[in-house]
């Protein structure tokens, strides 16, 4: 499995379709967040995605390698790309 999933364009906006959240991490219904980029986390064998907000404050998007099978579908329920 590459580490890499390239599934968000770094610089586009997403708008947040539900509210998610998992762990400390919340995402709202409707928030606009702007991808940054990805990385791989081997301690939490975990894809993690950097978004930014509109205050410019970064925001996580942690997916473990166990859930990346589905990736696609998962980002599908919680991100919508904007034009």
């Amino acid at each position: 499995m590459s580490m890499q999933s390239n599934i968000f364009v770094q610089g586009k906006q997403y708008r947040v379709k539900r509210d998610y959240t998992k762990g400390q991490r919340k995402f709202i219904s409707g928030e606009i967040l702007t991808f940054h980029t990805e990385n791989f986390s081997p301690y939490d064998d975990c894809f993690v995605f950097f978004f930014h907000d509109k205050s410019g404050a970064t925001r996580e998007w942690w997916v473990s390698v166990d859930d990346a099978d589905n990736l696609t579908e998962s980002w599908e329920e919680v991100f919508e790309p904007l034009s």
